[in-house]
């Protein structure tokens, strides 16, 4: 099992806790299940962040080697060479929910089948997350020698598998592909991100540590909810060539702005948004995901988000409680054709709530709802001069103010008075100058 702590994506993921357990005690604790596996070993780097794994399995069975940090393939060779395996099984760390019947039939595959290479990721059937390779020793052996590509080398199968073999070099060997009968690799059960974090530890706090994937799958069928927590996550991205020629930071991004400035203005629905906002080439135009305050765009680079949607997002995105309430309300419909009960709820939550609130009318936008304030303001005065400080959207009564008027008749325009933010004098004199203000808007 290759493993390490630091992590770029999720920090010590495999340190952390899925139902109080290190996740990576979880899958070590699935993958000794298995009949057909010998020996267990964590192959993990040199790096002082990595002693927490050789002290996690201190007095265990389990043996942990120490090698070099970026060369997987070569910790791979060295334990083959100590132990004088004939076979090995490679899994990743962050497989919390490998089964072992997958493992040993892996196993009994190569055997059989006498081949060097058997792996259920040539053609994906089982979910991400049951990703298992064997072969033998001296296919990997023979990897190592000639291998020069630090991509090769870190995913240490490449050589072996050719599933690269476009861009990188590769052997010639005996090969068989894993497959189900049906086809579960949309489902995401590894951990790199906090959502797989969230995913898993339900799992393990929900079903025995030694349950199987096919029961996985029906606990999932029936928990819905559950189920969707992780599954707009794209999978491998650790495994883009990031050295390669075609690889950009905002490849993905640009690509996509390029496609939707073609029938969206400025390639936003929001001129906040939009690309004129920001500087060119050194930013996203585009976000994929999130949750809580941490934001990734379509080609995997994770941010802060200090922007928080232009400040709504006060809770963070993905808060757990509101997302199951959205999706609980999704499930008995929304929009109905008359009145729900949660816009009764709502209002009278919000007069509850709000000394200065008698009644509740919903708006869709702000633009809407000062344009009603707005309205009632001068029904009530009958007058009809308006004073503004500050921005409140784009309706004809105020963006007539603004540098952004066209198409906004003059006699309406006229219509409003603009004074200074933060200058008593320039609302006093707002006031002394016109007669008839029906009210002024902040």
């Amino acid at each position: 099992i290759q493993a390490r702590v630091n992590s770029s994506r999720l920090p010590s993921k495999v340190l952390l806790k899925l139902n109080g357990i290190p996740s990576i005690i979880r899958m070590t604790n699935r993958v000794q299940l298995s009949k057909l596996a010998d020996e267990i070993w964590i192959a993990t780097g040199t790096d002082k962040v990595n002693d927490a794994l050789g002290a996690l399995f201190k007095n265990t069975s389990i043996k942990v080697y120490r090698g070099n940090n970026l060369d997987v393939l070569s910790r791979y060779a060295k334990i083959i060479k100590d132990t004088k395996a004939d076979v090995v099984v490679r899994l990743t760390g962050d497989c919390p929910l490998i089964d072992h019947m997958i493992i040993d039939q892996a196993i009994q595959l190569l055997i059989d089948r006498k081949v060097d290479y058997v792996s259920n990721i040539i053609k994906r059937t089982y979910p991400d997350g049951q990703d298992v390779e064997v072969f033998t020793a001296e296919a990997l052996l023979e990897a190592n020698l000639k291998v020069d590509e630090d991509f090769s080398k870190e995913h240490v199968t490449t050589y072996i598998h050719g599933i690269h073999k476009k861009k990188y070099k590769f052997g010639n060997f005996k090969k068989v592909s894993l497959e189900h009968s049906a086809d579960f690799s949309n489902l995401r059960w590894t951990l790199d991100e906090q959502k797989d974090h969230n995913f898993l530890d339900q799992i393990f706090s929900n079903l025995p540590e030694d349950v199987s994937w096919q029961n996985i799958i029906s606990y999932l069928i029936n928990n819905p909810l559950l189920q969707i927590k992780n599954n707009n996550i794209v999978s491998n991205e650790g495994a883009i060539d990031k050295d390669s020629t075609d690889y950009y930071r905002y490849d993905k991004s640009n690509k996509l702005f390029k496609r939707a400035i073609k029938t969206v203005p400025l390639g936003s629905q929001t001129f906040s948004k939009s690309h004129i906002q920001f500087p060119n080439g050194a930013t996203p135009l585009f976000f994929d995901r999130a949750q809580g305050v941490n934001i990734i765009d379509p080609d995997g680079n994770h941010y802060i988000d200090y922007v928080l949607g232009l400040l709504p997002i006060t809770l963070g995105y993905c808060d757990p409680d509101v997302d199951q309430a959205v999706i609980k309300q999704i499930m008995k419909g929304s929009i109905f054709s008359l009145p729900s009960i949660l816009e009764m709820e709502l209002s009278e939550k919000l007069v509850e709530l709000i000394p200065s609130a008698e009644m509740v009318r919903f708006g869709k936008n702000g633009s809407d709802v000062t344009s009603a304030a707005v309205r009632l303001a001068r029904a009530y005065t009958s007058r009809e001069l308006i004073a503004v400080a500050g921005y409140h959207g784009w309706q004809d009564w105020y963006i007539g103010t603004t540098t952004r008027n066209y198409g906004v008749p003059k006699e309406v325009s006229n219509l409003t008075i603009k004074i200074e933010a933060f200058s008593i004098e320039s609302l006093e004199l707002a006031f002394y100058n016109n007669k008839g203000i029906a009210c002024l808007i902040l």
